[in-house]
Protein backbone atom coordinates (compact mmCIF):
# COMPACT_ATOMS: atom_id res chain seq x y z
CA UNK A 1 0.00 0.00 0.00
CA UNK A 2 3.07 2.47 0.89
CA UNK A 3 4.37 1.45 -2.74
CA UNK A 4 1.10 2.40 -4.13
CA UNK A 5 0.71 5.71 -2.90
CA UNK A 6 4.60 7.03 -3.31
CA UNK A 7 3.77 5.98 -6.85
CA UNK A 8 0.44 8.05 -7.05
CA UNK A 9 2.34 11.08 -5.65
CA UNK A 10 5.45 10.78 -7.80
CA UNK A 11 3.04 10.35 -10.71
CA UNK A 12 1.11 13.46 -9.76
CA UNK A 13 4.08 15.28 -8.79
CA UNK A 14 5.52 15.25 -12.35
CA UNK A 15 2.11 15.80 -13.77
CA UNK A 16 1.91 18.79 -11.75
CA UNK A 17 5.71 20.05 -12.77
CA UNK A 18 5.22 19.48 -16.53
CA UNK A 19 1.92 21.49 -16.29
CA UNK A 20 3.61 24.75 -17.50
CA UNK A 21 3.59 23.87 -21.44
CA UNK A 22 -0.12 23.61 -22.60
CA UNK A 23 -0.81 20.35 -24.73
CA UNK A 24 -2.36 20.87 -28.26
CA UNK A 25 -6.08 20.28 -28.47
CA UNK A 26 -6.45 16.50 -29.64
CA UNK A 27 -3.29 15.30 -26.60
CA UNK A 28 -5.66 17.49 -24.14
CA UNK A 29 -9.02 15.58 -25.48
CA UNK A 30 -7.74 11.95 -25.60
CA UNK A 31 -6.00 12.13 -22.12
CA UNK A 32 -9.03 13.54 -20.60
CA UNK A 33 -11.01 11.14 -22.19
CA UNK A 34 -8.67 8.29 -20.80
CA UNK A 35 -8.24 8.90 -17.76
CA UNK A 36 -11.92 9.55 -17.33
CA UNK A 37 -12.85 6.55 -18.58
CA UNK A 38 -9.43 4.52 -16.43
CA UNK A 39 -11.21 5.77 -13.12
CA UNK A 40 -14.90 4.87 -13.86
CA UNK A 41 -13.14 1.29 -14.61
CA UNK A 42 -10.85 1.23 -11.34
CA UNK A 43 -14.06 2.50 -9.27
CA UNK A 44 -15.84 0.24 -10.46
CA UNK A 45 -13.42 -3.41 -10.30
CA UNK A 46 -12.56 -1.84 -6.50
CA UNK A 47 -8.96 -0.28 -7.53
CA UNK A 48 -9.13 2.73 -5.26
CA UNK A 49 -5.80 3.62 -5.33
CA UNK A 50 -5.64 3.42 -8.92
CA UNK A 51 -9.21 5.23 -9.06
CA UNK A 52 -7.69 8.11 -6.85
CA UNK A 53 -4.88 8.48 -9.26
CA UNK A 54 -6.99 8.49 -12.28
CA UNK A 55 -9.55 10.89 -11.03
CA UNK A 56 -6.63 13.48 -10.08
CA UNK A 57 -5.20 12.86 -13.77
CA UNK A 58 -8.78 12.98 -14.56
CA UNK A 59 -8.84 16.83 -12.98
CA UNK A 60 -5.78 17.95 -14.16
CA UNK A 61 -6.44 16.58 -17.46
CA UNK A 62 -9.63 18.88 -17.30
CA UNK A 63 -7.76 21.77 -16.50
CA UNK A 64 -5.28 21.27 -19.24
CA UNK A 65 -8.41 20.43 -21.76
CA UNK A 66 -9.48 23.86 -20.93
CA UNK A 67 -6.21 25.41 -21.36
CA UNK A 68 -6.03 24.33 -25.24
CA UNK A 69 -9.30 25.24 -26.21
CA UNK A 70 -8.61 28.79 -24.38
CA UNK A 71 -5.44 28.99 -27.00
CA UNK A 72 -7.02 27.57 -29.82
CA UNK A 73 -9.88 30.34 -29.59
CA UNK A 74 -7.29 32.76 -28.76
CA UNK A 75 -5.22 32.26 -32.34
Amino acid sequence: MIVGVLGLILIVLGWVLGYKQVPNLRLASLYFLGSFFLAIHTFFVGEYLSFTLNAILTVLGLINLYRSLRKVRSC
